[in-house]
């Protein structure tokens, strides 16, 4: 029986890569670090990616370089990004694989703590429920201690984008909301 994977199907050939490394000892950001008060960070907007998949379904050609179209079939690591979150003491993180909603889930489940959101920065092109559940983004999201370096200053200061906050850890671990 399949138990696990990617398991699905079409008409097309699809090949799934998966990679594997080491991380020294205590050093992985895990979904189980966040704390009450813990800032909430993502690495850029998000539904880009969706949006693109939507777009490529509804029989209409997207123009050339058409940017929800590449971040569909293109999409981009933020290793350095997650490397220098790590860095700077991020006591979560999560790639938006799975979408907003459902990865952000993960880590309050994990880590037993609620999560107040103030904003979701929604892709051109994209609507609020392709950022929200849509997926496949890979952007990051992570959270760092509030009173914690300055996080957009050291991205910016690496040459990264800098990453937007988007709320905050709370103690309530039943609370998921976004005012």
């Amino acid at each position: 029986g399949l138990v696990g994977g990617d398991l699905t199907s079409g008409a097309s050939l699809m090949i799934a890569v998966a990679v594997t490394g080491r991380c020294d000892e205590g050093r992985a950001v895990l979904r189980s670090g966040a704390s009450p008060g813990d800032a909430i960070f993502l690495t850029g907007a998000l539904g880009s990616s969706s949006a693109g998949l939507v777009l490529l379904g509804s029989g209409v050609e997207p123009t050339t370089g058409d940017p929800s179209v590449q971040a569909y079939r293109r999409p981009v690591a933020r290793v350095s990004e997650g490397r220098l979150a790590a860095r700077l003491g991020a006591t979560a993180m999560i790639d938006i694989s799975d979408g907003l909603t459902a990865d952000l889930d993960h880590i309050a489940t994990e880590s037993v703590v609620g999560l107040r959101l103030d904003t979701v920065p929604v892709a051109a092109g994209a609507t609020l429920d392709d950022a929200l559940g849509g997926g496949e983004d890979y952007e990051l999201a992570f959270t760092v201690p509030a009173q914690h370096v300055d996080i957009v200053g050291a991205f910016t200061g690496e040459g990264l984008r800098p990453p937007i906050r988007i709320g905050t850890c709370v103690a309530d671990a039943s609370e998921r909301s976004l005012g």
